[in-house]
């Protein structure tokens, strides 16, 4: 009976959504994706849905931003879902979901100037509504819970012996084929199955003859209420509640069989023509009638009960049976994945030992060499000053450094290759560029600004820049960042007027993908 309990918990768990053609979006447990198709198919739509105690608005590619930020940025962010129970404190308004990238940008008292931009791809806002949920229906809820627990009763037994015979499995694929990688995870579930598996089945065996008994004690008191009820309403003569008795009664023995329901159906049936008929005798003919529908009753529950006992026992005996053989065969496969996991574990250790000198000494070097790079560098950026006065920036162009935007790429700007704070910059019109860590860096005036910074940044490969217009005209650079072991930049080719360039550092990295001057 475990299983109904948790099938009943989940149940009540639920999150409500709005209907409509994306009433799932914000109730589904898809992520990434396959979460953002589900709710904006081919990139569009929008609609609302209920998380914890909040209704969200949401629709598809756009992303909140202001000149106050965007908001707070959180990583790992599987769904639209997620990303709206991140906004539940009352101060927060609204969200931004990046689905390819799991980001959620979570607005605060602090974002009060805000708006939506769009296009733009994979992306959706979460609008906090003023509605108040819908409470759920607890009937409809009770009529699932019922049906989805005939569906399982049945092969719950099964269902628990092929998941710990899957889990053996994958404990066992995992140990031989992944140790290098999960040989101390591995480790650590392979001890917490073994204190585990031996006191499951026990476990599993208390709770259901525990949870039948429960049953059992609970129905009889039904029945017996039940039947009192049933006398008092008979001997008035409701033949409406004798009715909803006989549906309760139907309800609370849903376990009994077909012919019981139909056989009191039919003495029910009797009763109340004999009771409309012979008005002076109803009542001493309804005491016998109701009398022998509660000994067939007793008789027939008991029957069923101790089939069901009868059942039961047998099933545990047979589960018990099954797993203990395969918790012998898992700790045998364990135990023997364990060892090899062991001693593969002792060989890469020793290895790891090896490389982490290797590294420590490599890694020596290279922190002096950038050292000396930055103290150059700062060096450098010293002698420039503002950048508007003189150094490096006399070498630019005048038409090139007049005109933030448009002149770099429309003709009016000839020069392409600058030397900004030491490091030397080649420009690529009308592209997109990604393939980076991308970081954001508002209100920089040109995009000759965000290569001065990109200078400065060892890690940074190159910059673009987008306008917001205004007088003088301000925009936000598109710093690409080298991450770890990501630091390919590839174009993709956007011709359209107005489009973004690109302008990266020479010595650090060489874009692919589309051409660009």
């Amino acid at each position: 009976m475990l299983f109904q309990a948790t099938l009943f918990a989940a149940l009540l768990g639920t999150t409500v959504a709005s209907s409509g053609s994306n009433s799932k979006c914000l109730s589904s447990n898809t992520v990434g994706t396959a979460n953002y198709q589900l709710c904006c198919p081919e990139g569009q739509g929008s609609g609302k849905g209920t998380v914890g105690d909040s209704v969200f608005e949401f629709a598809c590619g756009q992303y909140y931003a202001g000149k106050s930020g965007s908001g707070t940025q959180h990583r790992q962010v599987n769904s639209a879902k997620d990303c709206a129970q991140l906004c539940s404190s009352p101060d927060c308004p609204g969200a931004s979901w990046h689905s390819t990238g799991k980001k959620c940008f979570v607005l605060g008292s602090g974002n009060t100037d805000y708006a939506p931009y769009s296009p733009a791809k994979d992306w959706m806002v979460l609008t906090k509504s003023a509605e108040t949920p819908e409470d759920p229906d607890p009937e409809e809820d009770c009529k699932e819970f019922i049906d989805a627990a005939k569906e399982t009763a049945a092969a719950q037994c099964t269902s628990e012996k092929e998941q710990q015979k899957k889990e053996c499995e994958s404990n066992k694929a995992s140990a031989l084929t992944e140790a290098k990688a999960q040989c101390e995870a591995e480790k650590a579930q392979l001890k917490e199955q073994a204190a585990t598996a031996a006191s499951q089945c026990e476990t599993d065996k208390a709770a259901a003859l525990e949870q039948c008994t429960a049953e059992k004690e609970q129905v009889r008191g039904e029945e017996k209420a039940k039947c009192e009820a049933e006398k008092a309403e008979l001997t008035n003569g409701a033949t409406a509640s004798a009715e909803q008795c006989e549906a309760d009664k139907a309800a609370a023995l849903a376990g009994a069989s077909q012919q019981c329901a139909t056989e009191k159906e039919q003495l029910r049936q009797e009763g109340e023509a004999q009771c409309k008929s012979e008005k002076e005798a109803a009542s001493s003919q309804c005491d016998k009638e109701k009398n022998e529908i509660r000994q067939q009753g007793d008789s027939k529950l008991q029957q069923c009960q101790a089939d069901k006992d009868s059942a039961v026992a047998n099933a545990n005996a047979q589960c018990a049976t099954e797993k203990d053989q395969l918790q012998l065969q898992c700790k045998s496969e364990k135990d023997a994945a364990a060892s090899q996991c062991e001693k593969e574990k002792n060989e890469i250790r020793q290895q790891g030992e090896n490389q982490l000198q290797q590294s420590k000494s490599q890694c020596e070097a290279e922190k002096a060499g950038l050292q000396q790079k930055i103290k150059e560098l700062e060096a450098k950026a010293s002698s420039v000053g503002s950048g508007l006065a003189g150094g490096q920036w006399l070498s630019v162009d005048e038409k090139c450094r007049s005109n933030s935007w448009r002149s770099l790429c429309d003709g009016t700007c000839s020069q392409r290759q600058f030397t900004l704070g030491g490091v030397d910059f080649q420009v690529k019109c009308n592209v997109r560029t990604n393939g980076a860590v991308e970081e954001i860096w508002w209100y920089r005036q040109s995009i000759l600004e965000c290569a001065e910074a990109c200078a400065l940044n060892p890690r940074c490969l190159g910059v673009g820049w987008r306008s917001f217009g205004g007088e003088p005209e301000k925009g936000v650079c598109h710093a690409n960042i080298k991450w770890d072991h990501i630091y390919q930049l590839v174009n993709t080719a956007f011709p359209h007027s107005g489009g973004e360039h690109l302008i990266y550092a020479k010595g650090r990295i060489t874009p692919t993908g589309a051409p660009g001057t």
